[in-house]
């Protein structure tokens, strides 16, 4: 439902979002893949992402407001680390990218919760990224987003526009820090059909 929803932003537009639950994981530098890798990265993640396959097929009670859902897609906050920012000249190499992978968690997903599906995941597999994800509610307020379509090379000509929107409403872009949102699976969309939503905060 969400990829539905996200899909139909063909045109620039301003968005008011309100605060939402979100499962995370940080990444640094070389540490952390190329971007066109990001979906087979979140691979790893999803059985526990996804808390409708998490309980046990037993489970006497479901969580207070709990529905059958479809996972919401992955998404990536883009920064680049202090140093690079100190000596940023428009050109960022690789190794200079932070970047937090997330993915959105449905209203009755709480801390607790969270918790108690983590254990239980940690208790089935074995994965030391597990101990690199956290649960967040993820503030964004105002935004410009773009329905991007194309090659993740390619997005600077998205930003020019989105930019460009942004100062004829009369705002600023608060931060080179921007969110892409990934609606296409890499492993199946050739680079060219790609889409994917970009957003980043105003004010």
């Amino acid at each position: 439902m969400a990829k539905k929803n996200l899909s139909t932003s063909l045109k620039l537009n301003l968005k008011l979002l309100r605060p939402q639950n979100s499962i995370t994981s940080l990444f640094m530098g070389k540490e952390a893949p190329p971007k066109r890798r990001l979906r087979a990265v979140s691979a790893p993640y999803i059985p526990w992402l996804m808390p409708s396959k998490c309980f046990p097929k037993k489970m006497d009670e479901k969580p207070s407001g709990y529905f059958d859902f479809t996972v919401y897609p992955l998404e990536g906050v883009w920064d680049i680390n202090n140093k690079a920012k100190e000596s940023y000249s428009g050109e960022i190499k690789k190794e200079d990218f932070v970047y937090k992978l997330m993915i959105r968690q449905p209203d009755f997903v709480k801390l607790p919760l969270f918790k108690e599906i983590l254990n239980y995941v940690k208790n089935k597999k074995t994965n030391p990224l597990l101990n690199q994800v956290n649960f967040e509610t993820i503030s964004e307020e105002k935004c410009v987003q773009m329905l991007h379509l194309g090659r993740f090379e390619d997005e600077p000509i998205s930003f020019e526009k989105m930019e460009a929107f942004t100062k004829d409403q009369g705002l600023n872009r608060l931060s080179k820090v921007h969110k892409e949102i990934s609606l296409s699976d890499t492993r199946k969309v050739v680079p060219e059909k790609l889409k994917t939503v970009l957003r980043f905060r105003v004010g």
